[in-house]
């Protein structure tokens, strides 16, 4: 029992010697210190990132973005403290803004090229969907839809929802009335915005 007690003190007392042994609590050598100090001293001397009040963003040089307006959108808006906390630079929260917009092009695109995929069946559907929102709904509930409704598996919901309603589609076929692609393409690019 004594061993075991006589080994904790002296290892207790090894402890203590180690931590008197520290230069500054922290480092185990003069060098070590000096480094550290060094190290401190070119932190202290560098300037911190310039975070700008507002953030500004022109996306003037890239055709595909240049009639972009982050001002008006709601994520941007949120995000936009975030980065000022994480002291991001007006190029670096410019990288972020381009990079966020190119991919949100790049969705809009992919949606519209599955609007376009659904042909005939697509204007159909985007003609009930509309029919039956202009007809029951008022504009605050319209918006609520549109918004659903802005990719393919949305319009293919509201549209089951609608039959599920009682309201029948309205036959295109044999009418003797052509549906353009490009006009499905406009209602869901009017849908998307």
């Amino acid at each position: 029992m004594e061993t075991n007690m006589q080994k904790n003190l002296d290892t207790q007392a090894d402890n203590t010697n180690n931590e008197a042994q520290l230069l500054a609590g922290k480092y185990h050598s003069v060098e070590a210190l000096e480094q550290g100090y060094r190290e401190l001293s070119r932190l202290v001397r560098e300037k911190t990132p310039q975070v700008p009040e507002h953030y500004e963003v022109d996306f003037s040089h890239d055709p595909k973005l240049s009639n972009c307006n982050l001002a008006e959108d709601a994520l941007w808006q949120h995000m936009t403290p975030s980065m000022k906390e994480a002291a991001l630079t007006q190029d670096q929260a410019h990288k972020v803004a381009h990079s966020f917009m190119q991919y949100q092009l790049n969705e809009a695109e992919q949606e519209q090229a599955r609007f376009a995929a659904l042909g005939d069946e697509g204007v159909a559907m985007v003609r009930q969907v509309s029919h039956f929102m202009e007809k029951n709904l008022p504009q605050e509930e319209q918006q609520m839809v549109e918004a659903v409704g802005s990719s393919v598996a949305g319009l293919k919901l509201l549209h089951k929802l609608i039959n599920l309603a009682g309201e029948q589609p309205v036959p295109i076929q044999n009418t003797g009335q052509s549906v353009s692609p490009s006009a499905l393409k406009e209602k869901a690019f009017a849908m998307l915005k």
